[in-house]
């Protein structure tokens, strides 16, 4: 019964678009399809491409049937969004709810569209050539559920768009150019459940912009430019599943600012520039689904890493290209079942973990004498026997160590060993000293650790140096040169005078970290020093002897003898002479004849005032002078008078 009222209100409905043009009307159900094909067209009226009137089932949403109840499809993509723009009106009237799909028309601006229809509860935007979004963009679809506007050129998102949207459940901003969000978009959403703002520009969001959505259990904020996030950014989403902060910029990996995200189970952190992760740089509490994979730049991860992670099921280390070492506590106080993938890595070994765990190892140089990876190494030695399997677990190192490392002094250099083994191995650093023949001579101890921090004083820090690992009596090591460059500040002479030399360098050398010595080159070997502010880039050194050679260098401060040096001579001493004196008594002179000139202007001006005077007398004034005669000679006769309204002419005399 219900189904023939609705097709009795669906007939009705057709006979108006019949009225315009021919339609392609189909509808489904649950239980059978029937579907009435005529002839394709577009729009209402001689448009082409395909128009589809329909019911269908809602599927869509990221995998959630998220509505129960039937949808009226209507389908106007790539139907021009002027034809579409007559008519959209008309399903303002429909008794159903409408998902109306108005992708691919090339829509610019949607505030063009003057008319209410709360029956529109889906509607797709997307690939369109939106750029803006005016406050007026949605008033005709105040009651929509679900916004798809992925695939446009949107730049920027006016205030109040979203405010009448009370009923808005899904939003799709993905695929656009988003640089920032206003602090009071999202203001009215309150029962938004899914937010998709992947694929944008965003570098930074502003704390409390995401606040008012209580409700909202997605957030994909992935291929954006995101460099950093605290915990304001995401309070008062305690109802967030599952966040995606892939392919961002991040590289501090302290997740604190999921702390109001009490409810969070599964985080995307993959393809960000994390280096490694430090003892509890990864409190993981509440999660268990964590992404890490494609980490173009993680090298190693520490003890403690994972802090409470006792809810973890999943653990994707995969494709991180550079990951050679994880140290055997990383992964203290998991579960005993948790699945970690470490597909495509450099781990030559993996810290020991119950037997529940799974690991997926496809493409891994795992050493099974190394590694507590029980299926893995018996899958590849079910063959052989167990004593002919058990190899000792040899030290061996890890790190990429490179043979030659170059620094300047004032620097800092830090150097990663990891070694694998069993029992652990001891790791240890040591410089060698050579004796002039080239022969080893003895050895000094640095340190005890897995890293090697020098703070390069001299020059005296260059040098053969080395890394040992120490595991069950076995000692391997790597050997390694430091090179400490001579500085090269690129110091040269400006301008000279008789008592200073300016003097200018390199901005790219830290100013901080050196001073400026000077000396007269022939007179003293001894140098006066000058300490340099962190932002100069020239220095004036005064009080200087004339016509003597300066020698001014830019000198670490921490080893005097690495120094670039310039050269350059003071200029002679001229004497004073009367030059200031002769040169007052020429201006004296030159102010006094200006004088006596202005005064004989004013003078001569004077009396040709005196012989040029305007007769008022009837109305007279002076017209032209009949020939050219030099100011000196001028009379009163020499000048033709003319009667302003007679057009007479008057002798004077």
């Amino acid at each position: 019964m219900k189904l023939l009222l609705y097709l009795y209100a669906l007939s009705m409905t057709c006979k108006m678009y019949d009225m315009i043009t021919k339609t392609n009307v189909s509808w489904t159900t649950d239980s059978y399809v029937a579907r009435q094909t005529q002839e394709k067209q577009c729009d209402f009226a001689n448009g082409t491409g395909s128009y589809a009137l329909g019911l269908e089932r809602n599927t869509s949403g990221h995998g959630n049937n998220i509505y129960n109840n039937d949808f009226l499809v209507v389908n106007v993509s790539n139907c021009g969004f002027e034809t579409v723009k007559k008519h959209i009106c008309i399903l303002c009237s429909l008794p159903r709810k409408v998902s109306i799909d108005m992708s691919w028309n090339n829509i610019s601006i949607l505030d063009e569209i003057q008319c209410n229809c709360p029956a529109i509860k889906e509607i797709d935007f997307s690939n369109n050539e939106l750029t803006v979004l005016r406050a007026s963009a949605f008033v005709f679809v105040q009651y929509v559920i679900r916004i798809n506007m992925t695939g446009n050129h949107i730049h920027q998102i006016q205030e109040r768009v979203f405010n009448n949207l009370k009923m808005l459940e899904v939003l799709d901003l993905s695929n656009n150019n988003l640089k920032r969000i206003y602090l009071d978009t999202f203001d009215n959403l309150r029962n938004l459940r899914i937010l998709n703002l992947s694929t944008n520009k965003i570098q930074s969001i502003l704390p409390g912009t995401l606040s008012p959505l209580r409700n909202l259990e997605e957030l994909d904020l992935s291929n954006n430019a995101i460099h950093s996030l605290d915990s304001g950014h995401f309070n008062g989403l305690e109802n967030l599943r599952i966040l995606n902060l892939a392919f961002n910029k991040l590289t501090n990996a302290k997740l604190n600012f999921l702390f109001p995200c009490v409810n969070l189970s599964l985080l995307d952190l993959s393809g960000n520039n994390f280096v490694s992760f430090e003892e509890g740089s990864l409190n993981v509490f509440h999660i268990h689904k964590l992404f890490l994979n494609n980490l173009s730049r993680l090298r190693y991860i520490m003890n403690g890493a994972f802090r409470n992670g006792d809810r973890l099921t999943k653990v994707d280390l995969s494709r991180n290209k550079k990951l050679f070492f994880i140290e055997e506590y990383a992964f203290q106080n998991m579960q005993d079942y948790i699945t970690y993938d470490i597909s495509f890595t450099l781990l030559k070994s993996f810290p020991k973990v119950p037997n529940n765990t799974k690991i997926k190892a496809t493409e891994t140089p795992l050493r099974c004498e190394c590694t507590s990876v029980a299926d893995i190494c018996s899958r590849n030695d079910s063959s052989k026997d167990e004593r002919q399997t058990t190899k000792v677990c040899e030290p061996s190192i890890v790190s990429q160590i490179t043979d030659n490392y170059f620094v300047y002094v004032g620097q800092r250099l830090e150097i990663d060993c990891f070694a694998i083994g069993l029992p652990k191995p001891l790791v240890t650093w040591e410089r060698i000293y050579s004796y002039p023949n080239g022969t080893l001579g003895s050895t000094e101890q640095l340190a005890a650790s897995y890293f090697l921090n020098l703070y390069i004083l001299s020059l005296n820090f260059e040098g053969k140096y080395r890394c040992v690992a120490m595991s069950n009596s076995i000692i391997v090591h790597k050997n390694f040169n430091i090179h400490v460059k001579q500085i090269d500040i690129g110091i040269k002479v400006l301008s000279r005078s008789s008592h200073s030399i300016l003097v200018a360098w390199n901005k790219t050398q830290h100013a901080q970290r050196h001073v400026l010595l000077y000396r007269a080159f022939e007179t003293t070997s001894d140098y006066i020093i000058e300490n340099l502010n962190e932002y100069w880039k020239v220095f004036i050194v005064r009080y200087l002897q004339p016509f003597t050679e300066y020698e001014i260098c830019i000198a670490s401060f921490s080893d005097l003898n690495d120094k670039s040096c310039v050269r350059a001579m003071t200029l002679i001493l001229q004497k004073k002479s009367g030059g200031i004196r002769h040169n007052n008594l020429a201006i004296t002179f030159l102010v006094i004849s200006g004088v006596v000139f202005g005064v004989f202007i004013l003078a001569t001006m004077y009396r040709c005032l005196q012989k040029i005077r305007i007769i008022s007398k009837q109305n007279i004034f002076i017209v032209a002078s009949e020939s050219r005669e030099c100011f000196a000679d001028v009379t009163e006769s020499t000048f033709t008078y003319e009667n302003h309204n007679t057009e007479r002419l008057v002798d004077t005399e």
